[in-house]
């Protein structure tokens, strides 16, 4: 699946960095829990870099929105696995956007 970067929906009257939703949509990669679980955390994520960075596509996705989104997860008390799943998904769309080591391994 290849993101289409003409793709943008708006928040709030904002355009935030959603134009990966073409992507979910036309891409069924686990099961329709994964599936609805991964639109809800880049759906989120991509709100809160929008937010705090003026993020207007996930292909300028970079290290310090993953650090930032990680340091927001654990300041907001989200246990170690559930941060650890939202970066999976965070991975899965790098993936799809050929941004491969934007997000470290949960090894990292």
């Amino acid at each position: 699946c290849s993101i289409h970067q003409n793709t943008e929906i708006y928040v709030d009257q904002k355009p935030i960095a959603a134009k990966y939703l073409f992507c979910l949509k036309h891409n069924r990669d686990g099961s329709y829990e994964t599936q609805a679980s991964r639109e809800y955390v880049l759906y989120q994520a991509a709100t809160e870099l929008a937010a705090k960075y003026g993020l207007k596509s996930m292909h300028g996705l970079k290290q310090k929105h993953v650090k930032y989104l990680n340091d927001l997860w654990v300041q907001n008390g989200l246990k170690t696995a559930t941060i650890k799943n939202r970066n999976s998904h965070l991975r899965w769309l790098c993936g799809k956007l050929s941004k491969t080591d934007v997000v470290l391994s949960n090894k990292d």
